[in-house]
């Protein structure tokens, strides 16, 4: 059987310098020499757990053991719905209105959230992130209409900061 020695006063860990468990002489009285039990890790799902090491200490009994806990896996994020969030944009009539009005006034700007949309419709919502912020900047974009895209896209799992660049800039 291994042994350590544990420092009572500092909690440090050495090996047992001793050659073949000789007896002990000198020991300083916060060092405990103690008896290592270290048991094979447990059988687990690695698809929904992790092993964890334990260490537990019992000057009493003289034992040091080194024992597992199995813990479970933090719950994964949802996945991003980006295409039921664009499905979801359309029936904003707000939304409707103001990219007629952004049509006749700015047809780049009008491409632009129909093109950020599509990309978005397949994970990439940067070109939409970026056109919503400069109509935002221009003022283009109504504040209940921003809080209520920026409201469907929390609900749609986006990424939270994409979330937080749909929201109308401070000040």
């Amino acid at each position: 059987m291994s042994r350590i020695v544990y420092n009572t006063t500092t909690g440090e860990i050495r090996p047992d310098p001793r050659r073949r468990g000789g007896p002990v002489q000198g020991l300083a009285p916060e060092l405990r020499l103690l008896d290592l039990i270290e048991p094979p890790p447990p059988a687990y799902d690695r698809s929904t757990h992790f092993l964890q090491q334990t260490r537990n200490f019992d000057l009493e009994a003289g034992t040091a053991t080194y024992g597992w806990e199995v813990v479970s896996l933090p719950p994964r994020p949802p996945e991003p719905r980006w295409q039921e969030f664009r499905a979801a944009l359309r029936g904003i009539p707000e939304l409707q209105t103001l990219l007629q009005g952004i049509l006749s006034v700015d047809a780049m700007a009008f491409l632009g959230v129909g093109v950020g949309l599509g990309q978005a419709a397949q994970g990439d919502g940067r070109t939409f992130a970026g056109v919503w912020s400069e109509l935002l900047a221009a003022g283009a974009v109504p504040p209940p209409l921003a809080a209520a895209v920026q409201a469907l896209a929390a609900a749609h799992d986006l990424p939270p900061e994409f979330v937080a660049g749909l929201a109308l800039p401070e000040g």
